[in-house]
C-alpha cells in the first residue's frame, strides 16, 4: 500500500529535511503536501486524502495540539505523529491524549528513526483495522457523514436498509450539549418507534424513526409528534431535524443528506426547535450557497439611518439566498470594508475583524458583532470630530492599547508631547481626564463580553485590562450605575425575551 503523508511544520528548514532527507519512496510512502500551520493543514485535508500526518507542536495560527484534536475528531482514520523539541513535552502529552500515535524529537531526528516510527504506526493501524467489525465500520462512516465531511457509501446505505423490516421511515438528527449525549442515545434505543440510533460523540444523535402509512398531512403530523416526544425526554437535546419519509425503496443517503442540510442551515431559521424538511423545502430549492452580498459603493460620509437601511437590505438578501458560511463571512466583510472606507477609518484592521468574525457561530452572532464594530467606528468618528491631529492619534492609540497597563507617559510618548501639555490638551478636547476615558473603553468592552460570552467576572476583568476583579467591579458600578451581577441579570432577561 502507498501511504500518503502530509507534513505540517512552520520551519522551512525542517520541512525540507523531512521531505528530502527521508527515503519515503523506498518504503511505500508519498509526501502529498505541506502546510505551515494547523489551519492550512485542515484546509488541505478537506480536498486531499491523507493517511499519515507529521506535525510540529509549536506553530502560529493553530498549534499541533489543537490540530491533533481536530483531525482525530474529523478524520479518525488518519495516523498522527508529532514533532517535538525538548521543551514541548507538556504539549506532547496533550497531543497523545488527543490521539497522536507517537512523537519524534526534532533534535535527535534522523531518517532511519522517522521511517521506523511511521512503519510501526502503519502496522498497528492495519492490525486495528482488521479487528473492527462491519457494524463499527458502518457506524463510523455514519458519524463522519454527520460531520459533513464524507459521502455515505452504497455499502453503508445497504447495511442500514437491511437492519429492519420494510416500513415507512424518516431520518432525524437530535442536536444539543455533549454532556447529555449518551443519555439521549440510551433513551432512543429503548423507544419502540426508534429503529436505529448512533451518536457522533460530540453533540449529535442520528436516528431512524418508524412512521405509519397515511396521507401527507398524517405523515407530517406524525413526524412533528415524533420530534416533540424526543424534545420531551428528560435528558432531551435542543433541536430535532427530520427528513422526508421513505418507504419500501429505502433511501438512506438521501434522508441523511436532508437532515444534514437542515442542520447546516439552522441559524437561518430563527430559534425553532423542530425542523421538518417539508417546512423548508421551497427555501432550500431557492438557496444559492455561493451568494455574496455587495453593498452599494457610494462616496461621502453615510448617516446612521442610511447604514441601517443598507444593513437591513443585506440581511433580507442573505436570508433569502442562504449562503454557506464562507460566503456569509465574505458578505459581512465586504459590508464592513465599504463602511470603514466611507467613515474614513484608516486605522481599522480588516484581518483582525475577519478572524473574529469567523470565530462567531450563528448568523445572529455574526450580525451582532458587525453592528458592534460599526458602532465603534461611529464612536471614533464622533470622538475625532474637531480634534487636533495629536488627540486623534492618541484616541486611535487608546483604541488599540486600552487593555494594557497604560500610563499618562505611555500615551503622551506615543503622540510625542510632554505629559503635562498632553494631559491638559486631552481634557480640553475630550472633556474627560485620560484615566476616565480608558476606564470607559474597558467597561464598554466588558459589557460586550458579558453579552456574548459566559466568561467569569475575573476573566472579563483580566481581558479588559484589570488585574483585580474587585476593583473592576467598583469601576463597573461607578460608570454604569449598576453592579456586574445586576447587569448580567438584565442581559439574561433580554436574551430570554428574544428567544
Amino acid at each position: 500500500m502507498n501511504y500518503r503523508i502530509l507534513i505540517v511544520e512552520d520551519d522551512a528548514n525542517y520541512r525540507f529535511a523531512i521531505r528530502e532527507g527521508v527515503p519515503w519512496e523506498e518504503y511505500g510512502f508519498t509526501v502529498v503536501g505541506e502546510a505551515i500551520h494547523g489551519k492550512q493543514a485542515l484546509e488541505f485535508l478537506k480536498k486531499n486524502p491523507v493517511d499519515i500526518l507529521l506535525t510540529d507542536i509549536s506553530m502560529p495560527q493553530m498549534n499541533g495540539v489543537e490540530l491533533t484534536r481536530r483531525v482525530r475528531a474529523e478524520y479518525p482514520e488518519i495516523q498522527i505523529v508529532v514533532l517535538s523539541a525538548y521543551d514541548d513535552f507538556a504539549f506532547v502529552r496533550e497531543s497523545l491524549k488527543y490521539g497522536a500515535r507517537d512523537y519524534i524529537l526534532k533534535q535527535e531526528m534522523n531518517p532511519a528513526d522517522v521511517i521506523q516510527t511511521v512503519l510501526k504506526i502503519c502496522e498497528t493501524a492495519e492490525a486495528e483495522k482488521e479487528k473492527v467489525d462491519g457494524k463499527e465500520r458502518m457506524e463510523q462512516e455514519l458519524r463522519l457523514f454527520l460531520r459533513g465531511n464524507r459521502a455515505l457509501s452504497k455499502e453503508a446505505a445497504d447495511w442500514l436498509g437491511g437492519l429492519w423490516p420494510r416500513c415507512m421511515y424518516c431520518a432525524a438528527m437530535v442536536w444539543g450539549p455533549g454532556e447529555g449525549l449518551q443519555a439521549v442515545l440510551k433513551r432512543a434505543r429503548q423507544e419502540e418507534n426508534i429503529l436505529y440510533a448512533v451518536s457522533d460523540h460530540e453533540c449529535r444523535v442520528l436516528l431512524f424513526g418508524k412512521l405509519e402509512c397515511g396521507s401527507r398531512r398524517k405523515l407530517t403530523e406524525e413526524q412533528r409528534g415524533l420530534a416533540e416526544r424526543i424534545l420531551a425526554w428528560p435528558e432531551g437535546m435542543e433541536k430535532v431535524f427530520l427528513s422526508r419519509e421513505s418507504g419500501a425503496d429505502f433511501q438512506a443517503k438521501e434522508l441523511l443528506e436532508e437532515v444534514v442540510r437542515l442542520a447546516d442551515l439552522q441559524d437561518w431559521f430563527g430559534r425553532n426547535r423542530i425542523f421538518l424538511y417539508y417546512d423548508y423545502e421551497s427555501r432550500l430549492a431557492e438557496r444559492n450557497c455561493a451568494y455574496v452580498y455587495i453593498p452599494k459603493e457610494e462616496t461621502g460620509l453615510p448617516t446612521r439611518e442610511e447604514m441601517e437601511a443598507e444593513l437591513a437590505r443585506m440581511r433580507e438578501h442573505l436570508r433569502r439566498m442562504l449562503p454557506d458560511e464562507k460566503h456569509l463571512n465574505e458578505s459581512f466583510l465586504r459590508f464592513m470594508v465599504c463602511y470603514a472606507r466611507r467613515l474614513k477609518a484608516d486605522d481599522w484592521k480588516q484581518l483582525t475583524f475577519y478572524e473574529e468574525l469567523v470565530r462567531r457561530g450563528p448568523v445572529d452572532e455574526k450580525e451582532a458583532f458587525l453592528r458592534r464594530e460599526l458602532e465603534k467606528l461611529w464612536r471614533q468618528k464622533e470622538a475625532y470630530a474637531g480634534k487636533s491631529p495629536e488627540i486623534q492619534k492618541a484616541l486611535r492609540y487608546l483604541q488599540e492599547h486600552f487593555t494594557e497597563d497604560l500610563t499618562l507617559g505611555d500615551v503622551a510618548g506615543a503622540v510625542e508631547l510632554s505629559e503635562n501639555y498632553f494631559s491638559n490638551l486631552f481634557k480640553a478636547e475630550t472633556g474627560e481626564n485620560l484615566m476616565h476615558y480608558i476606564n470607559s473603553l474597558r467597561i464598554a468592552r466588558a459589557k460586550e463580553l458579558m453579552a456574548s460570552t459566559n466568561l467569569k467576572v475575573y476573566e472579563i476583568a483580566e481581558e479588559v485590562g484589570y488585574r483585580n476583579a474587585a476593583y473592576f467591579s467598583t469601576i463597573f458600578r461607578k460608570i454604569t450605575k449598576v453592579s456586574v451581577s445586576e447587569y448580567r441579570k438584565e442581559q439574561s432577561v433580554k436574551s430570554e425575551r428574544n428567544r
